[in-house]
């Protein structure tokens, strides 16, 4: 399917306003009609900001990728400037519908992370669409182009950047302290039986 693709947005190229979904429906492009999520995203507005305004979007992305670190999110798989804004993108494999309400919640937690940038909060849910790289924006009048891309090719496992997006729960953490104790014990253990064959031979 990737390899479709990569025949057919060349035709987009230089196009007015052309949009594509990161995940997949079941005809409209509704939520309710969701099929598939493949990737994570937030659309900054920093030209908005006054002080961001003028600001070279490489700039922005140092600054978000600042902010991104500061909530301890990792950082995002492709950034692209839109024109006049900032989409960035967490790829990860396609996961059903049903995980929508975990994909929400990194949404969400990514969103935080970068509203001070301008982060755009009706561009959280699984049915927005981002502007196609390589297309125009007729507002700015400038192409969209990827102007930032993780080394290789940076496609989560979902649970795995669930994880590394989402604060733990008491009860996880809870759990993990409890493994982190059990196996702390059984180092605990296996050193002194160490240490007591040693004082035997």
């Amino acid at each position: 399917e990737r390899g479709q693709l990569d025949q057919v947005l060349p035709a987009y190229s230089g196009v007015d306003d052309v949009y594509i979904s990161q995940n997949r429906f079941w005809g409209t492009r509704v939520v309710s009609r969701l099929a598939q999520l493949s990737a994570l995203y937030v659309d900054v507005d920093y030209y908005k900001d006054p002080d961001l305004t003028g600001m070279h979007p490489l700039g922005v992305v140092e600054l978000a990728f600042a902010d991104l670190q500061r909530s301890k999110i990792p950082r995002p798989s492709l950034a692209v400037s839109t024109g006049r804004g900032l989409a960035l993108i967490w790829r990860h494999e396609p996961v059903p519908h049903y995980v929508l309400p975990k994909w929400n919640l990194c949404q969400k937690h990514i969103f935080e992370a970068l509203k001070g940038l301008g982060a755009d909060a009706l561009a959280k849910d699984a049915a927005r669409v981002l502007r196609l790289v390589g297309s125009r924006n007729s507002k700015s009048g400038t192409v969209v182009e990827a102007i930032w891309e993780e080394r290789g090719e940076a496609i989560w496992e979902f649970g795995d950047l669930a994880d590394e997006i989402l604060p733990l729960s008491r009860r996880e953490l809870e759990e993990r302290r409890a493994n982190h104790g059990e196996n702390q014990g059984k180092f605990a253990s296996k050193t002194s039986r160490r240490a007591s064959k040693s004082r035997d031979n």
